[in-house]
């Protein structure tokens, strides 16, 4: 007779624990997926926000090269105007570069790679420091010290001489590289 209430009791409550048991197992399971599929989205998006930072210091180099470019234009194109007419001069060709803004950086720094912190707050006091050069220079200045002989160099009105801002902005673009370097190495940990 034990028997029997053993085997009744089997008959009714076993497709129950199965059920149960299958429930879980299957609550686990797509738990799992779906923790891996947050943890794979979350590393997308850090790659994507690294990548963005990777090219934002490529622009932000490019655009402190175009300052010097729009600005060396110009002081060229005033000086040319004092002694060629203006109906000789030649048309004025589009200099294209983005700025890109030091505010945009820190954001993607500060969200998406703190450890850069200390790099990006030295490029932006050195970039701060090539700007400052910039406007103390005048076109006189540049024309001046427009030969590259670096003995005779002669200092830019007011300020320092055109290729100490040259200097300068090498120096920028060596620490953006540098800084573009361990981009990479961060990005690697998220592959």
């Amino acid at each position: 007779m034990p028997d029997d209430t053993i085997n009744a009791f089997m008959k009714e409550y076993i497709p129950i624990l199965t059920a149960l048991i299958g429930a879980l197992a299957g609550w686990l399971i797509s738990r799992y997926q779906l923790r891996r599929q947050e943890s794979r989205e979350k590393k997308k998006l850090i790659l994507q926000k690294l990548e963005e930072l990777y090219e934002a210091l490529s622009g932000f180099v490019e655009g402190l090269a175009t300052i010097i470019h729009r600005t060396a234009r110009a002081n060229l194109e005033a000086l040319a105007s004092k002694f060629i007419p203006k109906h000789l001069l030649p048309s004025k060709p589009a200099i294209e570069g983005k700025i890109v803004s030091e505010d945009r950086i820190r954001v993607l720094v500060g969200f998406y790679a703190p450890e850069l912190s200390d790099d990006w707050n030295k490029i932006e006091a050195a970039s701060g420091d090539f700007c400052e050069m910039m406007f103390r220079s005048t076109a006189q200045g540049l024309l001046a010290t427009g030969e590259d002989d670096r003995d005779g160099e002669q200092s830019v009105e007011g300020g320092l001489p055109v290729f100490a801002q040259l200097d300068q902005l090498e120096n920028v673009y060596r620490m953006c590289e540098e800084m573009k370097k361990r981009v990479v190495e961060i990005s690697e940990k998220y592959r």
